[in-house]
């Protein structure tokens, strides 16, 4: 509940909210609250999420009960969507940023922009705004995905939009750090999502 920071649990056998948990040192700058995008549980079943207002990524330690907020180095970035790697390090977007950033969940330090690294998006990647993350991994000659898959074999893909139409996908490679554009201007079509 992004005006009056709070994370609501919602009970769907009883379709009744059971609790309400508030953030710690919330304050509403904005007329509409803070655009919190994307929430997900990583394997452990904690719980992160992209927060505008802060300019941050936020994780919520479920078994301690006990929030820490990440603060993403390029000011004003709007973070707006979160993917985990098989390292466990938490992916995410920035729409005024124009970057692609990474937080190292080792290397984060609570209240501060320490473990988190920021790729520049090519100039020729042009859009209003972007779509969620996906990742992927390589696909071996049998058609299956290899059970020792690291980084070296995984790939991050995200949409951009263009508008009135027109966008692009994007693949980045993580082991190369480096970004393939996929141009959809001239199918005069909006890729929202992958």
């Amino acid at each position: 509940a992004s005006w009056t920071g709070n994370l609501l649990i919602f009970d769907s056998e009883s379709k009744n909210f059971t609790s309400s948990i508030s953030l710690p040192n919330w304050t509403l700058n904005e007329i509409f609250g803070s655009m919190i995008w994307d929430m997900k549980f990583d394997k452990n079943g904690d719980l992160w999420f992209t927060d505008q207002q802060s300019n941050s990524i936020w994780k919520y330690f479920l078994k301690e009960n006990k929030f820490e907020k990440y603060i993403i180095p390029t000011k004003n970035s709007y973070p707006i969507s979160i993917v985990f790697d098989s390292k466990d390090r938490v992916w995410f977007t920035e729409v005024f940023g124009r970057k692609l950033g990474m937080l190292d969940p080792v290397s984060v330090e609570d209240n501060t922009t320490n473990g988190i690294r920021e790729f520049s998006l090519p100039k020729t990647i042009k859009f209003e705004t972007l779509g969620p993350l996906s990742i992927s991994s390589v696909v071996n000659s049998r058609n299956s995905i290899d059970e020792t898959t690291d980084d070296n074999d995984e790939r991050l893909w995200f949409s951009t939009v263009d508008y009135p139409y027109g966008g692009q996908i994007i693949k980045f490679d993580l082991r190369k750090e480096n970004f393939t554009i996929y141009d959809l201007n001239s199918t005069k079509s909006v890729p929202i999502s992958i």
